[in-house]
């Protein structure tokens, strides 16, 4: 288990949504939505990739994304 800080109105947010989840349960189900759009928009895009090539660039656009990241924040 770990601790987290947001902001106030991020944390009022959760809460509005969350319903009879937890927190841990609601944020990842958020997570893996957000994966699978992401996932949806990349076949839409590279069409004929299969699979296993989609996750290979979307675990390039995830390292790009974390580097940056670390260099923003």
């Amino acid at each position: 288990m770990k601790n987290i800080m947001i902001k106030k109105e991020v944390y009022e947010e959760l809460k509005s949504i969350k319903g009879e989840s937890s927190f841990s349960d609601m944020i990842d189900s958020l997570f893996k939505s957000n994966v699978e759009l992401r996932r949806k928009s990349l076949r839409s895009y590279f069409g004929s990739k299969t699979d296993k090539e989609i996750r290979e660039i979307e675990k390039i656009i995830s390292e790009v994304f974390r580097v940056a990241k670390g260099r923003l924040f």
